[in-house]
């Protein structure tokens, strides 16, 4: 099941952060997967939160993997242009 733009922003606007990691070489145990517009790192090994982002400013997990799409969510957001 995909997200849709409502789903994970409300006002069908959304745009990664430009500080999220998607360097596949920084996380080789995880897959790197795309739903509709929103790309995240998928944890197979776990039960919850299975899917996540990582930033590269705070380096650390962010559980709620759509709040990196849409400003508001996180202090840190900026868009990649």
């Amino acid at each position: 099941m995909g997200i849709s733009p409502a789903q994970a922003g409300g006002n069908g606007m959304i745009a990664p952060c430009k500080h999220l990691n998607h360097d596949k070489t920084a996380y080789p145990q995880l897959e790197l997967r795309t739903e509709g517009e929103i790309t995240y790192w998928y944890r197979p090994y776990e039960t919850q939160n299975k899917r996540c982002q990582y930033c590269k400013i705070k380096r650390f997990r962010i559980n709620n993997y759509v709040n990196c799409y849409e400003p508001g969510y996180c202090n840190e957001y900026e868009v990649r242009e």
